[in-house]
C-alpha cells in the first residue's frame, strides 16, 4: 500500500505522470480523491491504472478543505480517520458537501477509513463523532485487529469494480467494525475468506461466503444508491479502472 502523505490543497490537480492522456486528449471524468493527513491509504498503480484509463484525478482534504472540487466521483481510501474525528466533525461544511453529492447520485467509492467517514458515526476512544452519513450504519474503533487477505466475489448484479460472479481480492488491516446496519442493507460481495464488513461462519447467519474451514466468511461493500463502500481495500486493475471510469463519464454526461 502506497502512504501518501504530502498534502495537497483544495482541487489539485494531477494530470501528468506515465500513462497520462496525451496533451490535447478530450478530458476525461474527473475523480476527487480524498488524500490527506486522515487518508492517505492507496495502492499507488490503483491511481495510475485510473489515469491510465483516461480519468482526471483531483485530490481534496476532508479534514480542512474548504469545498468539495467539482467532480464527477468521489474516491476515499484507507487511513487513520480516528486520529482525525474531531477535526473531520467539526468540517460540517466537507460533510454536508459528500453527503450531499452521494444523495444526488454522485458515484462515491471508499475502503477502510473511507467507509468509516461514509458512516453516520465513528466511535473513538469512548465518543462518537458525526461522519457524513452516506451509509445506514455506525464505525466503531475496536481492540479487535481484522487483518489478511480478502477473497470475495461480485454479486448477481456486480457492481462499481467488479461485474457480477467476478472474484474481487482485496487486503483487510484495521480495528474497526461496523454497526447498527440498517434493515434491507445491500452489499456487493460474497467474502470467502478474510475479514468482512458483515462476518459470519459457515452455516450461521451472516454468511454468504464459500470459505472452508471455519474460515470467516460474510459481506463486503455497501452500497447505498451510487455508493459502493467496503472494509476492505481492493487493488484497482486496469480491467476496474476502465469499469469505473466509465461509469463516472457516463455521470459525466
Amino acid at each position: 500500500i502506497a502512504v501518501i502523505e504530502r498534502h495537497v490543497g483544495d482541487g489539485a490537480r494531477v494530470e501528468g505522470g506515465p500513462g497520462a492522456p496525451p496533451p490535447g486528449a478530450r478530458a476525461g471524468p474527473t475523480i476527487c480523491v480524498a488524500r490527506d493527513e486522515a487518508f492517505s491509504f492507496y495502492y499507488h498503480n490503483s491511481l495510475e491504472n485510473l489515469r491510465r484509463a483516461g480519468a482526471v484525478l483531483r485530490f481534496f482534504s476532508p479534514v480542512s478543505g474548504r469545498r468539495l472540487p467539482k467532480c464527477d466521483m468521489l474516491y476515499v481510501g484507507g487511513g487513520f480517520p480516528e486520529e482525525h474525528a474531531a477535526a473531520l466533525e467539526a468540517n460540517v461544511s466537507m460533510r454536508k458537501a459528500v453527503k450531499e453529492f452521494a444523495a444526488g447520485g454522485g458515484i462515491a467509492y471508499a475502503e477502510g477509513g473511507g467507509a468509516a467517514y461514509l458512516s453516520q458515526s465513528l466511535e473513538y476512544e469512548g465518543r462518537a463523532y458525526e461522519m457524513a452519513g452516506v451509509l445506514g450504519c455506525d464505525t466503531a474503533v475496536t481492540g479487535r485487529l481484522r487483518l489478511g487477505y480478502v477473497a470475495a466475489r461480485a454479486g448477481e448484479g456486480g457492481c462499481l469494480v467488479a461485474a457480477g460472479g467476478t472474484a474481487v481480492n482485496g487486503h483487510a488491516f484495521h480495528h474497526m467494525e461496523v454497526r447498527r446496519i440498517g434493515r434491507g442493507a445491500a452489499f456487493a460481495y460474497d467474502v470467502g475468506r478474510g475479514p468482512a464488513m458483515v462476518e459470519g461462519r459457515e452455516g450461521h447467519s451472516g454468511g454468504g461466503g464459500s470459505g472452508s474451514g471455519g474460515a470467516l466468511a460474510g459481506k463486503d461493500g455497501m452500497v447505498v444508491g451510487n455508493t459502493l463502500a467496503s472494509m476492505m481495500q481492493v487493488y484497482v486493475s486496469p480491467a476496474a479502472a476502465r469499469r469505473i471510469v466509465q461509469a463516472a463519464q457516463i455521470a459525466k454526461r
